[in-house]
């Protein structure tokens, strides 16, 4: 593929996919699975029992809040900077930067921040809902149907 003499270019984009945002996707992907079914990576679902499976749904919420969270994190940069840039372009004048404030205006970035707040909320109210005794707060996991489908409410 190369020939002697060729210039290898490191690219970086290639790097931070490969190692940040593909290891992100697995354990939300795994995450995903394990609130479906209750089934641990690695853990045959015949030797888990039926309480066990139950309880790995109600935890994979936090799993999976996690690696939302982290998505957020990582791709947070590169929208702000998208997003800054756009609203530069329809900004030009002061008074236009003066009525139109970048943190009041309805964009990628500000989404994705409020995206961030409700994931933070969810994990506050999960956090709550272990703390206390009652059940009312609980996280309650219920069958759909006969399938390993499971429907998971949140209060969120």
């Amino acid at each position: 593929m190369y020939e002697p003499g060729d210039l290898k270019v490191f690219n970086p984009d290639k790097e931070i996919s490969k190692e940040i945002t593909l290891e992100i996707v697995i354990r939300h992907r795994d995450a995903l699975k394990q609130a479906r079914t209750g089934e641990l990576v690695g853990v045959p679902i015949e030797k888990q029992r039926d309480n066990d499976r139950k309880m790995n749904q109600a935890r994979a919420l936090n799993l999976i809040i996690s690696a939302q969270r982290e998505m957020v994190t990582a791709s947070r940069p590169i929208v702000y900077f998208t997003a800054l840039q756009k609203w530069k372009k329809k900004n030009k004048s002061d008074d236009d930067i003066k009525n139109n404030p970048f943190e009041k205006e309805d964009n990628d970035y500000n989404k994705l921040i409020n995206w961030n707040e409700f994931l933070k909320s969810c994990e506050k109210e999960i956090i709550n809902a272990e703390k206390t005794k009652s059940y009312d707060d609980d996280f309650i996991v219920t069958k759909v149907d006969n399938s390993t489908a499971v429907e998971i409410f949140m209060k969120c």
